[in-house]
């Protein structure tokens, strides 16, 4: 990557957040403004798209995480941002700087308390999509950034070096949430009879079937997320019958959030080369730009159709 590429990413990037620290704010003041939360949103977005093309995978996530979380605020009913949430956006503008404070010292993206903020978002994330409210991880007055590197950010230390450039092909779209579950503390209403089930469609939830050499998925928004555990469990169940490999067909998918890329990384890491995903090379642009700036495309194997992939596993590839 050039100097001037680079050096124009921070200017930018620096103006970004400038106007993302206005619009927050603005939305801690209004926590109902919704213009102040798309505004945010937006801005938030623009720079995870510019570090996706520069390559700085560890903003990326951070940016990503971040947007995932205003996703799911705006998905909730009253469309309120918790205070818990606004501090916690506030460390990722703070730790955004202290990033564009390395680049500029030719230092890579990755700073020491990256992991325990992503934890922070994700874990304030799930809090409102179950309706706990404004019980998250981060609380007003904690900081990630201690010490000098609260005020210095070319004082952090240097961690690993990031990954081989990458190159992706396009911007990535806004990946949009599923709606959260109702909160909790509704009146229950009584059971209704169960109706007769209809066929089951290759949207709908599918146990493995440990006598089929290949296990195939077919997910819809938020599948991953809600099953995923149970693939984990039927995946270790189908161990002793050496199974050809498993197809999860994610061309249905719109969004894809922080937690589902982490329980496709435990899915791999248990099927390894005998785990194909499926998806669409022209509508589904923005996951490939994902994998990609996140590191993630080498180990995966991507396919847009399923014979494709039969194939391949055949293959032994």
């Amino acid at each position: 990557m050039s100097s001037d590429l680079l050096e124009e990413f921070i200017f930018d990037s620096r103006e970004h957040l400038s106007n993302a620290s206005s619009q927050l704010l603005a939305l801690e003041k209004n926590p109902g403004s919704l213009e102040s939360l798309n505004s945010l949103m937006g801005t938030l977005h623009t720079i995870k798209g510019n570090s996706g093309f520069v390559n700085q995978r560890h903003l990326y996530e951070l940016l990503h995480a971040a947007e995932s979380l205003l996703q799911t605020v705006r998905d909730t009913a009253d469309r309120k941002c918790p205070p818990n949430v606004v501090e916690a956006l506030f460390q990722v503008l703070d730790t955004a700087e202290a990033i564009m404070g390395r680049l500029e010292n030719d230092e890579d993206d990755d700073v020491d308390w990256l992991p325990n903020l992503l934890d922070a978002l994700n874990e304030a994330q799930a809090s409102l999509e179950w309706g706990v409210g404004q019980e998250a991880a981060v609380h007003p007055g904690d900081s990630y950034l201690q010490g000098e590197a609260a005020t210095n950010p070319t004082a952090l230390p240097t961690t690993q070096a990031p990954s081989a450039p990458l190159a992706p092909s396009t911007t990535a779209a806004p990946l949009a949430l599923p709606t959260p579950p109702a909160a909790t503390g509704q009146t229950a209403l009584p059971t209704p009879p169960t109706p007769p089930m209809d066929p089951p469609k290759e949207s709908q939830y599918q146990s493995f079937d440990p006598s089929s050499a290949v296990q195939k998925i077919v997910l819809e928004n938020g599948e991953l997320l809600d099953k995923g555990e149970n693939y984990l469990e039927e995946s270790q169940k189908l161990a002793g019958h050496n199974p050809l490999g498993l197809i999860l067909d994610m061309r249905h998918m719109t969004s894809f959030t922080t937690p589902e890329v982490r329980l496709l990384e435990r899915l791999y890491n248990f099927w390894g080369q005998k785990l194909k995903i499926l998806l669409s090379t022209d509508e589904q642009s923005d996951f490939y730009l994902m994998f990609a700036v996140l590191d993630m495309q080498k180990p995966y194997s991507f396919f847009p159709e399923e014979s494709e992939a039969l194939e391949a596993l055949k293959a032994g590839n």
